[in-house]
């Protein structure tokens, strides 16, 4: 009789793997993840703590019942004392009239009370600034900092320790205070946890080496014939598609190769929960598989071992599962913690298990948003549309995108006019780890670009035209002109190794 599987156990008793895990580690059960199984005494503790658990909840309800007749005699001899106790008070309160004369005489200590020794200050306050916020003459304070050894005037700014020396020294407690620079777009991602209450579906990135079955891959998950529209099967753009499997949604980012996954990580556009890394089992890994690897490494995010093409009679997945040994991903059938996966794209046979596995990976990764919160989110693509304009793909990370939301992205800004899901059909809003399409925006983004929503139109507009003004004062800095009359001499010198160059094309990333 075959072991069964941790997950497997979970979802039977209608638990969480997690939960499981967590049990058996408080037990110095040693669990390697949730495709482990589970031996026959381990099986028997489960039985006996979760069994448990289930008939003392049903046994609790008749439980509760004989203990409110006590509570009413309680209740009943409370009431009797509060009673007594009004009847006390009022003659306390008879009694306080008659003194208050006699207590009215001291009215110096209640006034010193109220007073708050506390300011806040912004950086690069003055003397004569500090000065008014204490309540003294601007001399005063002058003559206290040059006994200290520091020589200033009334319009000299003063540092953060000064400013606490002299509060110090007239009984006053200073707080500077921070003011956070709003064109910087990375501010309004530092959620705390305790807001993020709402489970939000998992978002894969799929990579792998060319011609290894991605976009088939993605063909065969999505049913619809992605690839029937590109030429030799090779991804043009760059898309993100979301479906449901039980009950549980999947966002999916197909990327055309590897350079639009690594700028958006450059960035820091940490978009990707799990990487399904695509090898083809009749031709192992590769130069590009290897640089896969290491994106999705220094992204930190966990990996699915996709071995396709198993439908093909060279296919050897043992060779697969061997070289990928070499780069650190040893699956969980050799010892180690990496999912392996055999399926065939073509066929679809091992579709439903690559699936299962994203689902147990993304609940035991415990993936938080919220929808309560003005969208902020990445860009997936952005291209120049001749009819509707500037159009971008945005992936929403928290928060609930509207039509007609003022919105920033990268060092663009606009209203959002039009949105289009994954499946080309207009929608008006779009919750968290959903794709989207919209239009509306005044200037093409860049691939990797944050965006975030504002409930005031003046201030997205001041944010994004600040934000692009940044962005042209930075390519003044980097780039320097180059001429057809000094090109070849910078070349001779060794000043120019590379020439860079434009090409046209229909897509930003």
């Amino acid at each position: 009789m075959s072991k069964i599987r941790i997950h497997e156990y979970a979802k039977e008793i209608g638990l969480t793997s997690k939960e499981i895990i967590d049990f058996l580690e408080s037990k110095k059960v040693e669990v390697k993840s949730h495709m482990s199984s589970i031996e026959d005494d381990v099986l028997k503790m489960l039985d006996a703590e979760f069994k448990k658990n289930s008939k003392k909840q049903d046994s609790k309800p008749a439980a509760k019942k004989p203990a409110n007749q006590p509570n009413n005699n309680k209740q009943n001899q409370e009431n009797k004392n509060n009673k007594q106790n009004n009847k006390q008070n009022q003659k306390n309160k008879q009694n306080s009239k008659n003194q208050k004369p006699a207590a009215a005489k001291k009215p110096e200590t209640k006034q010193e009370e109220p007073k708050e020794k506390h300011f806040t200050y912004e950086e690069g306050i003055t003397v004569g600034e500090l000065a008014d916020k204490i309540g003294v003459d601007s001399s005063a304070i002058v003559k206290d900092l040059f006994m200290l050894g520091i020589v200033t005037n009334i319009n000299q700014s003063l540092d953060q320790d000064s400013v606490e020396v002299v509060a110090e020294n007239y009984g006053f407690t200073s707080e500077l205070e921070v003011h956070t620079d709003e064109s910087d777009l990375t501010n309004f991602f530092d959620l705390e946890e305790e807001t993020l209450d709402e489970v939000r579906p998992s978002v894969v990135t799929i990579m792998g080496h060319v011609d290894h079955g991605k976009t088939t891959l993605l063909d065969s998950i999505r049913n619809t014939k992605v690839t029937a529209g590109e030429a030799g099967g090779i991804t043009q753009h760059v898309g993100a598609y979301q479906i449901e499997h039980e009950g549980n949604k999947i966002t999916f980012l197909d990327t055309p190769g590897h350079a639009a996954f690594t700028t958006m990580r450059a960035r820091g556009a940490q978009v990707t929960d799990i990487t399904i890394l695509v090898v083809a089992a009749d031709d192992g890994v590769m130069p590009q598989t290897i640089e896969a690897i290491n994106h999705a490494k220094a992204a930190e995010v966990p990996i699915i071992v996709a071995v396709n093409k198993t439908d093909k009679p060279t296919a050897n997945a043992d060779r697969v599962m061997t070289e990928l040994g070499e780069h650190g991903l040893y699956p969980e059938d050799w010892g180690g913690d990496t999912i392996f996966v055999q399926l065939s794209a073509l066929t679809g046979e091992g579709i439903d298990d690559l699936l299962e596995m994203i689902t147990l990976v993304g609940e035991v990764s415990e993936l938080k948003t919220t929808s309560d919160m003005p969208a902020v989110g990445t860009v997936i693509d952005a291209e120049l549309d001749k009819s509707r304009g500037p159009a971008a793909s945005l992936l929403v990370q928290h928060g609930t995108l509207n039509v007609g939301d003022s919105i920033v992205v990268g060092s663009t800004y606009g209203k959002v006019r039009a949105m289009v899901s994954d499946m080309g059909q207009r929608i008006k809003s779009a919750g968290p780890s959903v794709p989207v399409e919209i239009t509306g925006i005044n200037d093409v983004p860049e691939a990797g670009d944050r965006f975030v929503v504002f409930k005031d139109d003046k201030k997205a507009r001041s944010i994004g035209e600040k934000r692009h003004e940044n962005k042209i004062m930075r390519d003044r800095e980097v780039n320097q002109k180059v001429s057809l009359d000094n090109l070849f001499e910078q070349m001779k010198e060794g000043e120019m190794k590379d020439l860079n160059i434009i090409i046209k094309g229909d897509a930003q990333g």
